[in-house]
């Protein structure tokens, strides 16, 4: 797969990919489940949620480690047994510069306490912080993503 950085219209750097000849944007995202069988959410309304992720930063070592840096400026939380499980393509409506989606890899991870430092606010996410909470799978399951589904089979 073919890599390069280029600024987003926010000027922040960000990898973009190139699938079958047109440009993506990358991104890595978790789903993130703790002992008691549930799943960390932040639904916007009753059917559209959030989860920690974004862009592969120039400074990320791979991407676990964007979703390790995602999950700790967005959801202020630690994770482990981190496995990569699916990706998807999502087009966007608009084009967002040269690129025309995200590619985006989906893992998963387990729970592994609160961080205990603070993240730069730019880098928080308001709607995963303030109405991000533990759901049970089985009752949320049906309203994730087919993607989201898939990596958690």
């Amino acid at each position: 797969m073919q890599i390069r950085w280029e600024y987003d219209n926010r000027g922040i750097l960000t990898a973009v990919v190139n699938i079958r000849g047109q440009w993506y944007r990358a991104k890595s995202e978790v789903l993130i489940l703790n002992d008691n069988d549930e799943i960390f959410l932040a639904f916007k309304d009753a059917n559209n949620y959030k989860i920690p992720g974004g862009g592969w930063d120039k400074n990320d070592i791979d991407e676990v480690d964007c979703v390790i840096r995602e999950t700790l400026e967005e959801a202020h939380m630690k994770i482990k047994d981190i496995k990569y499980k699916t990706s998807y393509v999502e087009r966007y409506e608009h084009s967002n510069g040269s690129w025309i989606g995200c590619y985006v890899k989906v893992f998963i991870a387990r729970y592994d306490g609160k961080a205990k430092f603070h993240t730069d606010t730019v880098d928080v996410d308001k709607t995963i912080r303030k109405k991000g909470q533990w759901y049970k799978l089985k009752k949320v399951f049906d309203k994730l993503k087919a993607p989201h589904q898939e990596a958690l089979r």
